[in-house]
């Protein structure tokens, strides 16, 4: 099973993953460069050292807050009888579960807002994580002004994401009615034991 599901899945992403580190590093590494004076080849590797950190530590911290953040909130409204829409739970759902959910009609919806929403988390732990790496590695810069750089690197590359994620929810919204078809198809189907 692994070698059939889990390993054609892992490779391709793994070198997506890589390629887009690659890429944000780039553009990560030119404001940097342009905030300090170091070569762009040296800022180049601090952002990608900067953002391996970032994505090995980052990524699971911020999921932490998210759902330090999200849980009492989603308590106090069960608690005052708030009974969501299902795109507001199936979207709440695949943030914090990110996926792993029997599809319904607001499934494509649902997995498109999370990841806008989810830009907002990441981005703060990104910031925060990439900027106590390079204040280590440069200890020499200006400080401001490398806080500064990955600011910008980082609103710069997010918002390359919110494009794709927007997209993705736009994409959503003109499947949405053939969505709703197929899901009240299957519904309507007999049970098969």
């Amino acid at each position: 099973m692994l070698a059939n599901i889990a390993l054609p899945g892992f490779f391709p992403h793994s070198l997506l993953t890589l390629v887009g580190l690659l890429v944000i590093a780039a553009i990560e590494g030119w404001f940097l460069r342009r905030a300090i004076p170091i070569s762009y080849r040296a800022a180049y590797w601090h952002a990608i050292v900067a953002n391996l950190k970032s994505t090995l530590v980052g990524i699971p911290v911020a999921w932490f807050f998210w759902l330090v953040g999200l849980l009492p909130l989603w308590w106090i409204a069960s608690v005052a009888g708030f009974k969501p829409h299902p795109l507001i739970g199936q979207t709440l759902g695949q943030t914090g579960m990110s996926g792993g959910f029997i599809p319904t009609e607001w499934s494509n919806l649902a997995a498109a807002l999370a990841w806008i929403v989810l830009l907002v988390p990441f981005w703060l732990g990104s910031v925060w994580i990439e900027c106590k790496v390079l204040r280590e590695r440069l200890p020499n810069a200006d400080a401001k002004a490398l806080i500064s750089a990955v600011r910008k690197g980082n609103l710069t590359t997010y918002f390359l994401f919110l494009v794709l994620g927007l997209c993705a929810l736009f994409q959503a919204i003109d499947r949405l009615p053939e969505d709703q078809r197929e899901y009240r198809h299957f519904r309507s189907l007999p049970n098969r034991k």
